[in-house]
């Protein structure tokens, strides 16, 4: 009997905090960093031809466009996201694997290195990294 008891307790603990849980989720606003602070960035001005088109906004899709445009071509970069940056803004990936060499210096160079140097280091916060990839992009 006390057995029952006990697994009834548990099962009622469970179901009450699982109707907490959910009531919080609906009622709290969403609290997504990433996707309140950044203002994606649109052209209308579009035009009939480019030298180089990048479809996706993801970071190597952000080098890429970035990279085109300090060479001097007429870049278009296409995201159906609002938000640059893919996994690592909204997917939160806001960790990374860094390549060091002999004495911890970062093998990484070029435009990841522009990007790493802004973020906060290896774990950072999405929304730096957003607001990162949009001024990077901005800038050309």
């Amino acid at each position: 009997m006390i057995r029952k008891k006990k697994w009834h307790y548990i099962l009622l603990s469970l179901c009450a905090t699982i109707l907490v849980t959910g009531l919080a989720w609906l009622i709290i606003p969403d609290c997504s960093s990433a996707s309140n602070r950044v203002t994606p960035v649109n052209y209308p001005e579009l035009t009939d031809s480019y030298q180089v088109v990048v479809v996706g906004g993801d970071p190597e899709g952000v080098a890429a466009a970035v990279a085109a445009a300090r060479s001097g071509m007429k870049t278009l970069l296409i995201d159906t996201r609002p938000i640059l940056g893919g996994l690592m803004t909204q997917g939160w990936l806001n960790s990374l694997d860094m390549n060091y060499g002999p004495g911890r210096v970062i093998l990484n160079k070029g435009i990841f290195q522009e990007f790493f140097d802004k973020i906060e280091g290896d774990s950072f916060d999405v929304t730096t990294a957003a607001n990162v990839f949009h001024e990077m992009v901005n800038k050309e």
